[in-house]
């Protein structure tokens, strides 16, 4: 529950943030933008990592392992892109940042779904 909403809420904060970022509005939207995020990151991470431990609970350093490289993996992808445009535009890290939103709500709904006991 806790980390469907922190998704949800992670979510429309980076695409309302993309918007003023597209639409010219930068300076303390941005900075308000990004605050938003990071707090909603505190709420995701360490449910998501409790909830991805508990589904391996013989396996938790194999669990742990594919956490971090996924982690890796992914920040290492995507953090060239912020900074294609050059240092005076944050349009590369708006879009980027609620595009990595829009797969985390994806991402999910389908655990949610996979996670569902069938009756």
């Amino acid at each position: 529950m806790i980390l469907r909403a922190a998704v949800m809420a992670m979510c429309a904060v980076n695409v309302a943030g993309m918007g003023l970022v597209l639409g010219g509005i930068a300076g303390w939207s941005t900075l308000a933008h990004l605050f938003l995020t990071q707090a909603s990151v505190g709420f995701i991470m360490g449910n998501a990592t409790a909830l991805a431990q508990g589904a391996v609970p013989g396996r938790a350093g194999a669990g742990s392992a594919v956490l971090g490289l996924i982690q890796f993996l992914l920040g290492g992808l995507v953090s060239p892109l912020t900074g294609i445009a050059g240092e005076h535009s944050a349009v590369p890290m708006a879009v980027s940042m609620a595009a990595c939103s829009v797969l985390a709500v994806a991402a999910a709904a389908a655990g949610s779904r996979l996670s569902r006991p069938k009756c």
